[in-house]
C-alpha cells in the first residue's frame, strides 16, 4: 500500500463525512455501530486486501469508522460552521496522519488510526 493511495482515500472519506450529510449519519446509531462491528478488525493492509479493487467500498469503511468515532464523541461536524480553508486543512491533516501511520505500521488497526486521528483533529478544531 502506498501512502499516496491511502491519502487519496482518506481525503475522499473525510470529505464525504465532514462536508456533506453522509449516509451513515442519516441512519440510526445502532445500525451504524452494528455495521461497524464487521470492519473494526481491519488493518491498513487488510483493508486494501479486502476492498482494494473497490475504492467505493474502502471509502465506505473509512467513512463508517469516521462516523463511529464522531458518534462516540457526540460530535456532528455537519453542524459546525467551518470555512472552506478549515475544511481543506482538516482534510489534509487527516490524510497526512492516516497515511503516515499506515506507512509506519501497515498492520495497525484502521479503526484505531481513524479514531486517533479524529481525536487529534477534534482537539485542534
Amino acid at each position: 500500500m502506498t501512502t499516496y493511495r491511502c491519502k487519496t482515500l482518506t481525503v475522499a472519506g473525510l470529505v464525504m463525512h465532514l462536508c456533506s450529510p453522509a449516509s451513515a449519519q442519516d441512519r440510526p446509531t445502532e445500525e451504524i455501530l452494528s455495521e461497524a462491528q464487521g470492519v473494526l478488525h481491519l488493518t491498513c493492509n487488510t483493508l486494501f486486501e479486502t476492498y482494494g479493487n473497490n475504492e467505493d467500498a474502502m471509502l465506505d469503511v473509512i467513512g463508517l469508522m469516521v462516523a463511529v468515532s464522531l458518534n462516540n464523541r457526540g460530535i456532528d461536524f455537519t453542524t459546525l460552521d467551518l470555512t472552506p480553508q478549515e475544511k481543506d486543512e482538516i482534510q489534509a491533516e487527516f490524510a497526512d496522519q492516516i497515511g503516515d501511520i499506515c506507512a509506519e505500521d501497515a498492520d495497525a488497526l484502521m479503526a484505531g488510526i481513524v479514531d486517533h486521528t479524529v481525536a487529534d483533529l477534534v482537539t485542534y478544531y
